[in-house]
């Protein structure tokens, strides 16, 4: 799976900054025009659950992902000590985050901020999931104690499953 996330990144121009286990973190909108970014993004999740399907986990199942797009100002650099690393950080980063974790298996859950800037045109169907509770204490303090976002399931997936609840 990291080889066909490594593919539609560089198709796409799609700007990988961190992993961690089983997860990764990418990045668009670097670019001039942010709501292209927002389709660019949205083409690549879908992408990834696409070529998901097709990889088998020893259970027997295939693999679910769970992702998550929001659209939001971040900071960006260096981060130095022993180990200097180049890192993506700030609010927007972590909503991303707490969101990945609410995402429903084999759909991408998109922030209302991200579905604003995503042209409708020929876009697959869209749940909204409305206002969810988040307990993340950054977000809470910063104002930021709901998540509002929608399910975007690919064309093949005929019904999602439901998100858990935190």
């Amino acid at each position: 799976m990291q080889a066909a996330a490594e593919q539609l990144m560089h198709l796409q121009g799609i700007f990988k900054f961190q992993s961690s286990g089983h997860s990764f973190m990418a990045v668009a909108g670097h670019a001039p025009d942010a709501y292209a970014s927002v389709s660019v993004l949205l083409n690549f999740s879908i992408g990834l659950l696409e070529r998901a399907q097709h990889i088998t986990l020893p259970t027997g199942r295939p693999l679910r992902l769970r992702l998550a797009m929001h659209s939001g100002p971040a900071n960006a650099g260096v981060v130095a000590g022993n180990y200097p690393f180049y890192c993506v950080f700030g609010i927007a980063v972590r909503w991303a985050e707490v969101m990945q974790s609410l995402a429903a298996p084999g759909c991408v859950y998109i922030s209302d901020s991200s579905l604003s800037r995503l042209s409708r045109n020929g876009a697959p169907l869209v749940l909204p999931m409305g206002a969810r509770q988040v307990e993340q204490p950054a977000l809470v303090h910063a104002g930021l104690g709901q998540i509002n976002g929608s399910l975007v399931v690919p064309s093949w997936e005929p019904d999602p499953d439901p998100p858990h609840q935190q």
